[in-house]
């Protein structure tokens, strides 16, 4: 996941900006809740910064928060992608235009998640499709069904896939 570091006060100061500050449950005192870690992308690239909010001001009550990358070049930041309602996201070893492309889960309900891949266009991410991770559904005979492994369903176009 990369190394945890320090939101850099630029940033923090940006998204600071944008936090809701009419939400009730949004102390002033958690406007700083956030995480961060930096990612190398190897010799030659710029690194990334994933930001993910935590606590009242930046997540939902089922636990999906909202995320940002940003890119990292001579001490310098540029935001790839911002998106809320994430609650585990990864980057995968297939890659678009030099960036690993990205899977954001979203906590759905107690058994499903809703699942978005993005990939890098050349100048931030964008979604490109997902897919629902069922861990509990009705068969066709109205039972319910309880499994380990989850049912997907797919929501990409004929010749998009999910990334391995």
């Amino acid at each position: 996941m990369g190394k945890e570091v320090h939101v850099p006060d630029l940033i923090s100061d940006e998204l600071m900006a944008d936090a809701p500050s009419d939400y009730p449950p949004c102390d002033p005192k958690d406007r700083n809740d956030l995480g961060a870690h930096e990612i190398s992308l190897g010799a030659g690239r710029a690194n990334v910064l994933a930001i993910q909010g935590r606590g009242d001001c930046f997540c939902s009550p089922t636990g999906n928060c909202e995320l940002w990358i940003y890119r990292v070049r001579h001490g310098a930041y540029r935001q790839l992608l911002a998106i809320g309602t994430v609650q585990i996201f990864g980057f995968v070893k297939s890659a678009t235009n030099g960036y690993p492309d990205l899977v954001a889960w979203s906590h759905g309900s107690a058994t499903d998640y809703e699942v978005r891949l993005f990939r890098f266009n050349g100048h931030r991410y964008e979604d490109s499709g997902g897919w629902d991770e069922e861990y509990e559904y009705l068969d066709e005979s109205g039972e319910v069904v309880d499994v380990k492994k989850p049912r997907i369903i797919p929501h990409f176009s004929s010749e998009e896939q999910i990334p391995k």
